[in-house]
């Protein structure tokens, strides 16, 4: 009787507890929310760049913590998405349009990419990966009819932290919810599989590289949202800024120092690292 008792507590405690972290979801949206209502744009600024910051971090891990591909090149997705959505918006073409402008260009590019990459494993596909920011870095100074070249993109002189910031808070949680799905859905399980074992996965069936291409692209189509709204934000960037090594590898180190591959770790990497650097700043 004891066991059963003891049984029929724990089956009922156990949704009460799966709602526990939506429940710390809803409060912290709740909060993050009630940030540009303080009147400090200074503190709006500081927790946007915290957002953008995570959706680098998360969607990296995507490919470097599910499918265990070290990426060192992903802020490229960022610097590409960010100029697609400066060349679009100062074209004339609506905002809401330049987002998808930005995820539609870098999509097809890590397309493009992913064949001769994903050729590579281990330190040689981490190695390619990172010569990608010094090309697209030089593609950028030396296009200058497209991207402005050493003097940049000026975008239209608009305050617009506030739409920039809840679009950011939005991009943040649609990519948090899609770590929750991938994390249980089969392509997520395929990912994983690929992770620990590949020969293993592709003698059990997976189709390994349209498993890597789709990752790829996913990762790098959220990657170029968070360069698109930050763009925005910005008003300019130039090469340096987007593409620099001095803060392209910033992402990687949340994620990892969160904990790679689990639900919670580039959130966790992302507060952590970002409230000791601004400490330190």
């Amino acid at each position: 009787l004891a066991t059963t008792a003891l049984t029929e507590n724990a089956r009922a405690a156990t949704p009460a507890r799966s709602l526990l972290p939506f429940l710390g979801g809803a409060v912290l949206i709740g909060l993050l929310l009630l940030v540009p209502q303080l009147g400090v744009p200074y503190a709006t600024s500081l927790v946007f760049t915290l957002l953008v910051s995570f959706i680098l971090a998360q969607s990296w891990d995507w490919i470097g913590g599910l499918a265990g591909y070290v990426n060192l090149g992903h802020f490229a997705w960022y610097g590409v998405g960010a100029y697609a959505f400066a060349i679009s918006l100062n074209a004339g073409v609506p905002v809401p349009l330049c987002f998808v402008v930005a995820m539609a260009v870098v999509a097809l590019a890590a397309a493009i990419l992913s064949f001769p990459l994903f050729r590579l494993k281990g330190d040689y596909f981490a190695f390619a990966t990172l010569a990608i920011l010094p090309l697209a870095e030089l593609l950028a100074f030396n296009l200058s009819k497209l991207t402005g070249g050493a003097d940049g993109i000026v975008l239209p002189p608009n305050y617009v932290l506030l739409p920039a910031f809840y679009t950011a808070l939005g991009f943040a949680i649609a990519t948090f919810a899609l770590t929750i799905a991938l994390s249980r859905s089969r392509f997520g399980y395929a990912l994983k599989s690929i992770r620990n074992d590949e020969q293993a996965a592709e003698v059990v069936g997976i189709r390994i590289f349209p498993a890597k291409l789709g990752v790829m692209v996913l990762s790098g189509a959220f990657a170029a949202l968070g360069g698109a709204v930050h763009a925005w934000q910005l008003s300019y960037i130039d090469p340096p800024t987007v593409f620099g090594l001095s803060v392209a590898l910033v992402p990687v180190a949340m994620a990892l120092f969160g904990g790679s591959g689990l639900l919670w770790g580039p959130m966790i990497g992302v507060a952590l690292l970002f409230t000791v650097q601004q400490f330190l700043l």
